[in-house]
């Protein structure tokens, strides 16, 4: 059967469909973990992420803080997916399979940040964030804050087959150090009043090695310490979020985990969004190749944003 209006019509409108419903289902990490700030050029520079200025009394003269100038950059990449499909198929009524096809694209589109967000973690003890600093670093410093760690490490008796006890341990030792960072004036940089939805937004990301200790630590009711079993009393819950790739299949580390808060105005990383995704079907009634084409286009990157909302520890 010829390609009519009808059946072009028909075919379009199924697979953007299935394309866009996959972009609906595909539930990224990315967003939750991440600020999103709109980009209107090839690159972005976040000169404002650091402190601002706290509140003082008023005493008839103003003074005036300035934000520190911080030389940080992010680049936005082209990122693209190009399917080909046999015109044939269309013509010859063979075409439902595809609509699987594209939303499976739909799905792999939409989480693909969380691709970039992977590789960015895994260099966060060797590249720089906006103090220009490695993101985990032992010696942050900025004005009146004094040298700052956010990188740590828990001695566990075997850091291959850490207990629950343990990692709750290091999880609390996490974040009693990151509730303590100070800003460049030297006031603490979380609220000093810790409330119930301050808690709420922490999220731990662990290697699969990691996963089922850490979803233990966060869930169960009864532990075992010192040979006893006791209430499993935490200070705050975290989401745990396994990474495929953390690990030493990944070239991380299996005995590593990271602790975030997403609280705060600014999360610990950034997506950086210069052009939303498009998709675009072509060929349909060009008979210069049989090939119809399935093509999409998005451009963003990801990057650090404030290393005080994030911990790596490492057990020993």
């Amino acid at each position: 059967m010829a390609i009519t209006t009808a059946k072009i019509n028909a075919v379009l409108r199924g697979i953007t469909q299935s394309f866009d419903n996959g972009v609906r289902t595909g539930s990224p990490l990315y967003p939750q973990i991440c600020t999103i700030v709109p980009s209107n050029s090839r690159d972005e520079k976040y000169g404002w992420i650091g402190d601002v200025p706290d509140m003082k009394e008023f005493l008839g003269e103003r003074t005036f803080d300035q934000l520190r100038a911080f030389d940080y950059e992010i680049a936005n990449r082209s990122f693209e997916q190009s399917l080909g499909v046999d015109r044939y198929d269309i013509e010859d009524d063979r075409y439902s399979h595809y609509s699987n096809i594209a939303e499976g694209l739909g799905r792999k589109a939409v989480r693909h940040p969380d691709e970039l967000m992977v590789s960015l973690l895994l260099t966060g003890e060797t590249a720089t964030c906006y103090d220009g600093q490695f993101f985990y670093d032992t010696d942050h410093l900025a004005g009146d804050s004094g040298s700052q760690s956010n990188k740590t490490t828990f001695n566990a008796t075997d850091h291959t087959n850490v207990t629950v006890a343990e990692f709750k341990a290091a999880f609390h030792k996490c974040l009693r150090l990151m509730m303590q960072f100070k800003t460049d004036k030297g006031s603490y940089f979380m609220p000093r009043a810790i409330t119930a939805d301050l808690l709420s937004d922490l999220h731990l990301l662990v290697p699969l090695s990691l996963w089922e200790v850490a979803s233990q630590a966060m869930q169960q009711m009864i532990v075992a310490q010192g040979g006893v079993a006791v209430d499993n009393v935490l200070l705050a819950k975290a989401q745990v979020h396994p990474i495929l790739g953390l690990g030493a299949e990944g070239g991380g580390s299996d005995a590593k985990f990271q602790l975030l808060y997403t609280g705060g105005t600014v999360k610990p990383f950034i997506f950086q969004q210069r052009k939303s995704l498009i998709r675009q079907v072509k060929g349909l009634t060009d008979i210069e190749d049989k090939m119809v084409k399935f093509m999409t286009e998005v451009r963003y990157n990801v990057g650090f944003g404030l290393w005080q909302h994030a911990m790596l520890c490492e057990f020993n």
